[in-house]
């Protein structure tokens, strides 16, 4: 009996020897589109799962929110909440560093009760549906309740903290013993708030003005 021929290494298969050039060369065009359409995929789906918060633990929170620009999907009197879930929870609170929450402000009596309304709606004039961009303080980058807290940075380059102190809507709050205490930021609030004293902003509109106001660092 006769055995077949061994076909000899590299030789082409029987499916390519009946090939003509062209054929080969569309068989090898679809191989490459088929290579770089599964890449394209696989870039696509990591995108999403960064997007959909699945490699945050991957991370600290200096990593993930620092310097970076989220959407501002809902506002309160007191937190932004952005568009990156948070452990088990779809959006990420954040809160705004050196601005004292509302309830902690003493003056909430009936001549203040508007503050909380007031507040909040310059917050979602100012940021509801925009991109801003966050800067943390190492060491100090949530708050008792596991919010961020930091500095917010609007799409116009103004500062939402500065601007919700200087319009009277927010008080300063005491530097945290875990942070420098003569950290440029928190000068910079405490210049602007008495600027509004001064003024009689918002909130200050019924206490006796600061005796002396220097202009706030650059």
């Amino acid at each position: 009996m006769k055995r077949p021929a061994a076909i000899k290494p590299g030789a082409p298969s029987a499916s390519t020897q009946t090939l003509s050039p062209t054929q080969l060369a569309r068989r090898w065009r679809r191989r490459r589109l088929a290579i770089i359409g599964i890449i394209i995929g696989a870039l696509v789906a990591l995108s999403w799962f960064d997007h959909q918060g699945w490699f945050l633990h991957l991370g600290g929170d200096m990593t993930h929110y620092d310097g970076r620009s989220f959407a501002v999907v809902s506002v309160s009197a007191d937190s932004l909440a952005i568009d990156v879930p948070d452990e088990r929870f779809p959006t990420t609170q954040v809160r705004l560093l050196g601005i004292a929450n509302i309830a902690d402000i003493a003056v909430l009596d009936d001549e203040h009760r508007d503050l909380v309304d007031v507040r909040q709606a310059m917050m979602r004039e100012l940021a509801s549906g925009r991109r801003v961009t966050l800067t943390l303080q190492p060491g100090h980058e949530r708050d008792g309740k596991s919010a961020l807290l930091a500095l917010v940075t609007l799409p116009d380059g103004t500062s939402l903290n500065e601007r919700l102190v200087a319009a009277g809507r927010a008080r300063v709050a005491p530097l945290d013993d875990r942070l420098p205490q003569d950290a440029a930021w928190h000068r910079r609030l405490k210049l602007i708030e008495d600027q509004a004293r001064l003024n009689r902003s918002g909130l200050w509109r019924h206490s006796a003005p600061s005796p002396q106001i220097d202009e706030p660092a650059p």
